[in-house]
């Protein structure tokens, strides 16, 4: 667990889907379930170096690597609070000699935008 995790996650993979028409869903067991990490928001100026579409929030995972041993792009993240994301990228900082080994995880999520 990482020190300071605001959150407890599960992960799921996504799988191809059955049948004729070839759509893809999330896998209905948990590939990574109870971890604790620490996720915060990406300020809006760093969503648009990122190139974040609009109506999509960007956020940062921060997590021990021994823990997030089985995480990949695409991956589906469900939170404590109710909240889903997608894995968008994965960085790891493991060998060092100054820090812990830990990853950073790029996520997002879809945001509801009302109109009236």
């Amino acid at each position: 667990m990482i020190c300071g995790a605001n959150r407890t996650i599960s992960t799921f993979r996504l799988v191809n889907a059955s049948g004729s028409d070839k759509t893809t869903e999330y896998s209905a067991v948990a590939t990574l379930t109870g971890v604790g990490v620490y996720i915060e928001s990406n300020k809006p100026e760093l969503d648009l170096v990122l190139g974040t579409k609009p109506g999509v929030e960007a956020y940062t995972m921060s997590g021990d690597a021994l823990d997030l041993t089985d995480i990949r792009v695409g991956d589906k993240v469900t939170d404590d609070k109710s909240n889903t994301f997608f894995v968008q990228g994965i960085k790891r900082y493991e060998d060092n000699d100054d820090t812990s080994n830990h990853l950073e995880v790029l996520i997002h999520k879809e945001t509801v935008r009302y109109t009236d």
